[in-house]
Protein backbone atom coordinates (compact mmCIF):
# COMPACT_ATOMS: atom_id res chain seq x y z
CA UNK A 1 0.00 0.00 0.00
CA UNK A 2 1.34 3.63 -0.71
CA UNK A 3 2.40 5.49 2.41
CA UNK A 4 3.77 9.13 2.83
CA UNK A 5 6.01 10.47 5.27
CA UNK A 6 6.31 14.04 6.17
CA UNK A 7 8.78 16.17 8.03
CA UNK A 8 6.81 18.70 9.89
CA UNK A 9 8.18 22.46 11.35
CA UNK A 10 6.03 24.17 13.92
CA UNK A 11 7.37 27.73 14.72
CA UNK A 12 5.39 30.72 15.99
CA UNK A 13 4.37 33.17 13.19
CA UNK A 14 2.88 35.59 15.77
CA UNK A 15 2.78 36.14 19.55
CA UNK A 16 -0.68 34.33 19.25
CA UNK A 17 -0.55 31.76 16.30
CA UNK A 18 1.66 28.76 16.09
CA UNK A 19 2.23 27.55 12.36
CA UNK A 20 3.10 24.02 10.55
CA UNK A 21 4.71 23.46 7.94
CA UNK A 22 5.76 20.36 5.44
CA UNK A 23 9.19 21.05 4.63
CA UNK A 24 8.47 18.61 1.28
CA UNK A 25 4.95 20.15 0.16
CA UNK A 26 2.97 23.01 -0.24
CA UNK A 27 1.10 22.03 3.20
CA UNK A 28 0.27 24.76 6.08
CA UNK A 29 -1.67 24.59 8.92
CA UNK A 30 -2.39 27.29 11.97
CA UNK A 31 -3.23 26.84 15.40
CA UNK A 32 -3.42 28.78 18.64
CA UNK A 33 -0.71 26.42 20.58
CA UNK A 34 2.11 24.13 18.69
CA UNK A 35 -0.03 21.33 19.47
CA UNK A 36 -3.10 22.87 17.44
CA UNK A 37 -1.09 23.46 14.77
CA UNK A 38 0.86 20.24 14.42
CA UNK A 39 -2.59 18.36 14.58
CA UNK A 40 -4.22 20.31 12.15
CA UNK A 41 -1.74 19.68 9.60
CA UNK A 42 -1.80 15.95 10.50
CA UNK A 43 -5.26 15.08 10.15
CA UNK A 44 -5.37 17.47 6.51
CA UNK A 45 -2.04 15.46 5.59
CA UNK A 46 -4.07 12.36 6.83
CA UNK A 47 -7.35 12.78 4.82
CA UNK A 48 -5.30 13.95 1.93
CA UNK A 49 -3.51 10.80 1.87
CA UNK A 50 -6.28 8.29 2.23
CA UNK A 51 -8.41 10.01 -0.64
CA UNK A 52 -5.39 9.64 -2.63
CA UNK A 53 -4.65 5.87 -2.13
CA UNK A 54 -8.72 5.09 -2.53
CA UNK A 55 -7.91 6.74 -6.02
CA UNK A 56 -4.97 5.17 -6.61
CA UNK A 57 -3.03 8.82 -6.97
CA UNK A 58 0.31 8.96 -5.16
CA UNK A 59 0.05 10.08 -1.68
CA UNK A 60 -0.21 14.19 -1.14
CA UNK A 61 0.23 14.78 -5.15
CA UNK A 62 -2.10 17.24 -5.36
CA UNK A 63 -0.09 19.01 -3.41
CA UNK A 64 3.31 21.13 -5.42
CA UNK A 65 6.81 21.13 -3.39
CA UNK A 66 6.80 23.34 -0.73
CA UNK A 67 7.76 26.88 -2.61
CA UNK A 68 11.15 27.51 -0.72
CA UNK A 69 12.24 23.88 -1.81
CA UNK A 70 12.03 25.14 -5.29
CA UNK A 71 13.25 28.42 -5.15
CA UNK A 72 16.21 26.81 -3.11
CA UNK A 73 16.74 24.27 -5.54
CA UNK A 74 16.32 26.74 -9.01
CA UNK A 75 19.15 29.17 -7.25
CA UNK A 76 21.65 26.25 -5.91
CA UNK A 77 21.55 24.11 -9.44
CA UNK A 78 20.41 26.85 -11.77
CA UNK A 79 22.11 30.46 -11.12
CA UNK A 80 25.16 29.02 -8.76
CA UNK A 81 25.60 26.01 -10.56
CA UNK A 82 25.38 23.80 -8.11
CA UNK A 83 26.19 19.76 -8.46
CA UNK A 84 22.84 18.97 -8.16
CA UNK A 85 19.33 18.22 -9.50
CA UNK A 86 16.36 20.95 -10.98
CA UNK A 87 13.27 19.62 -12.66
CA UNK A 88 10.55 22.08 -14.10
CA UNK A 89 9.51 20.90 -17.55
CA UNK A 90 7.94 24.28 -18.22
CA UNK A 91 10.97 25.58 -18.88
CA UNK A 92 10.94 23.36 -22.01
CA UNK A 93 8.83 26.22 -23.98
CA UNK A 94 11.50 27.47 -26.83
CA UNK A 95 9.25 30.39 -27.20
CA UNK A 96 9.03 31.99 -23.76
CA UNK A 97 12.71 30.56 -22.73
CA UNK A 98 14.60 29.61 -25.50
CA UNK A 99 17.73 29.58 -23.41
CA UNK A 100 16.40 27.76 -21.36
CA UNK A 101 14.55 24.73 -23.70
CA UNK A 102 17.82 24.74 -25.40
CA UNK A 103 20.38 24.26 -22.50
CA UNK A 104 17.29 21.81 -20.61
CA UNK A 105 17.38 23.91 -17.39
CA UNK A 106 14.19 22.16 -16.37
CA UNK A 107 16.04 18.72 -16.33
CA UNK A 108 18.94 18.94 -14.36
CA UNK A 109 20.74 16.00 -12.54
CA UNK A 110 24.20 15.13 -11.74
CA UNK A 111 25.77 11.83 -11.51
CA UNK A 112 26.19 13.04 -7.70
CA UNK A 113 23.61 15.05 -6.29
CA UNK A 114 25.31 17.23 -3.55
CA UNK A 115 22.30 19.70 -3.34
CA UNK A 116 19.12 18.31 -2.90
CA UNK A 117 20.43 16.47 0.45
CA UNK A 118 21.15 19.75 1.97
CA UNK A 119 17.10 21.84 0.89
CA UNK A 120 15.49 20.58 3.96
CA UNK A 121 17.70 21.94 6.32
CA UNK A 122 18.09 24.77 4.53
CA UNK A 123 14.42 25.66 4.22
CA UNK A 124 13.88 24.52 8.04
CA UNK A 125 16.67 27.58 8.75
CA UNK A 126 14.61 30.11 6.72
CA UNK A 127 10.97 29.20 8.41
CA UNK A 128 12.36 29.92 11.90
CA UNK A 129 14.14 32.69 10.74
CA UNK A 130 11.87 35.92 13.15
CA UNK A 131 10.33 38.42 11.52
CA UNK A 132 11.79 41.64 11.76
CA UNK A 133 9.58 43.98 14.23
CA UNK A 134 8.53 47.23 12.96
CA UNK A 135 10.58 50.13 14.81
CA UNK A 136 8.90 51.87 17.62
CA UNK A 137 7.04 55.35 16.85
CA UNK A 138 6.90 54.10 12.70
CA UNK A 139 2.88 53.41 13.41
CA UNK A 140 -0.19 54.60 15.30
CA UNK A 141 -0.99 51.80 17.37
CA UNK A 142 -4.34 52.86 17.87
CA UNK A 143 -5.20 53.07 14.15
CA UNK A 144 -3.52 49.73 13.14
CA UNK A 145 -6.20 48.13 15.45
CA UNK A 146 -8.75 49.80 13.81
CA UNK A 147 -7.08 48.67 10.43
CA UNK A 148 -6.71 45.03 11.37
CA UNK A 149 -10.74 44.97 11.62
CA UNK A 150 -10.97 46.71 7.96
CA UNK A 151 -8.08 44.11 6.92
CA UNK A 152 -10.40 40.76 7.40
CA UNK A 153 -13.72 43.08 6.96
CA UNK A 154 -14.38 45.60 4.71
CA UNK A 155 -11.45 45.95 2.74
CA UNK A 156 -11.68 42.57 2.19
CA UNK A 157 -7.72 42.04 2.30
CA UNK A 158 -7.44 38.98 3.99
CA UNK A 159 -9.63 36.80 1.40
CA UNK A 160 -5.98 36.87 -0.46
CA UNK A 161 -3.55 37.55 2.49
CA UNK A 162 -4.92 35.10 4.98
CA UNK A 163 -3.44 35.58 8.20
CA UNK A 164 -1.14 34.38 10.01
CA UNK A 165 0.73 33.87 6.76
CA UNK A 166 -0.44 36.93 4.96
CA UNK A 167 -0.76 34.84 1.71
CA UNK A 168 -2.85 32.58 0.18
CA UNK A 169 -2.01 28.77 1.95
CA UNK A 170 -1.63 26.68 -1.58
CA UNK A 171 -2.05 27.79 -5.02
CA UNK A 172 -1.39 31.87 -4.22
CA UNK A 173 -0.92 33.12 -7.97
CA UNK A 174 -3.13 35.90 -9.77
CA UNK A 175 -3.81 37.23 -13.06
CA UNK A 176 -2.97 40.59 -13.57
CA UNK A 177 -6.97 41.34 -14.76
CA UNK A 178 -7.98 39.86 -11.03
CA UNK A 179 -5.66 42.42 -8.98
CA UNK A 180 -6.33 45.25 -11.53
CA UNK A 181 -2.86 45.63 -13.02
CA UNK A 182 -1.46 44.55 -16.66
CA UNK A 183 0.29 41.17 -17.42
CA UNK A 184 3.43 42.43 -18.79
CA UNK A 185 5.33 40.59 -15.68
CA UNK A 186 3.39 38.10 -15.35
CA UNK A 187 3.63 37.04 -18.89
CA UNK A 188 7.10 35.82 -18.62
CA UNK A 189 6.58 33.78 -15.40
CA UNK A 190 5.82 29.60 -16.09
CA UNK A 191 1.92 30.18 -15.25
CA UNK A 192 1.58 34.06 -16.32
CA UNK A 193 0.52 34.93 -12.88
CA UNK A 194 1.49 37.20 -9.82
CA UNK A 195 2.31 35.83 -6.86
CA UNK A 196 0.46 37.03 -3.56
CA UNK A 197 3.31 38.52 -1.79
CA UNK A 198 3.36 37.53 2.02
CA UNK A 199 3.12 41.06 4.34
CA UNK A 200 4.80 40.10 7.28
CA UNK A 201 7.66 42.46 7.86
CA UNK A 202 6.32 44.86 4.97
CA UNK A 203 7.65 47.94 6.78
CA UNK A 204 11.56 46.66 5.74
CA UNK A 205 10.10 47.08 1.64
CA UNK A 206 9.14 50.75 1.86
CA UNK A 207 12.01 52.09 -0.04
CA UNK A 208 11.78 51.46 -4.01
CA UNK A 209 7.69 51.36 -4.35
CA UNK A 210 5.52 48.49 -3.56
CA UNK A 211 4.29 45.34 -6.60
CA UNK A 212 6.89 43.72 -8.12
CA UNK A 213 7.47 46.40 -9.85
CA UNK A 214 7.43 49.44 -7.75
CA UNK A 215 4.61 51.03 -9.15
CA UNK A 216 3.19 52.09 -6.49
CA UNK A 217 5.40 54.43 -4.03
CA UNK A 218 3.42 54.16 -0.41
CA UNK A 219 1.14 51.98 1.03
CA UNK A 220 -1.23 54.67 0.19
CA UNK A 221 -0.92 54.24 -3.43
CA UNK A 222 -1.66 50.44 -2.67
CA UNK A 223 -4.63 50.95 -0.67
CA UNK A 224 -5.99 53.81 -2.98
CA UNK A 225 -5.40 51.43 -5.89
CA UNK A 226 -7.57 48.45 -4.25
CA UNK A 227 -10.13 50.46 -3.19
CA UNK A 228 -10.48 51.95 -6.38
CA UNK A 229 -10.28 48.54 -8.60
CA UNK A 230 -12.86 46.70 -6.01
CA UNK A 231 -14.82 49.42 -5.47
CA UNK A 232 -14.53 49.35 -1.43
CA UNK A 233 -15.64 52.87 -0.73
CA UNK A 234 -12.97 53.43 1.76
CA UNK A 235 -12.82 56.84 3.64
CA UNK A 236 -9.64 58.56 4.10
CA UNK A 237 -9.64 57.46 7.64
CA UNK A 238 -9.88 53.88 7.04
CA UNK A 239 -7.47 53.88 4.73
CA UNK A 240 -5.22 55.68 7.04
CA UNK A 241 -5.74 52.53 9.82
CA UNK A 242 -5.22 50.03 7.13
CA UNK A 243 -1.81 52.16 6.25
CA UNK A 244 -0.78 51.68 9.91
CA UNK A 245 -1.98 48.32 10.50
CA UNK A 246 0.20 46.99 7.06
CA UNK A 247 3.05 49.32 8.54
CA UNK A 248 2.92 46.88 11.72
CA UNK A 249 3.03 43.86 10.47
Amino acid sequence: MPCASLRIVVFPETPKTWTARSLEHDLTAAGRTADAALETLVRMADAHIAYDIRHGHPPLSAFASAPRLYWNAFVAVLEMHGQGTFFDPRLDDPVKYPVAARNKSGHVQADEDLVTPLLGGLQLYQLLLPVPQAPRGSYDRSAARRGEALFGGKAQCSGCHVPPLYTEPGWNLHTGEEIGIDNFQADRAPDGRYRTAPLRGLWTHAKGGFYHDGRFPTLAAVVNHYDSHFALGLSAGEKNDLVNFLKSL
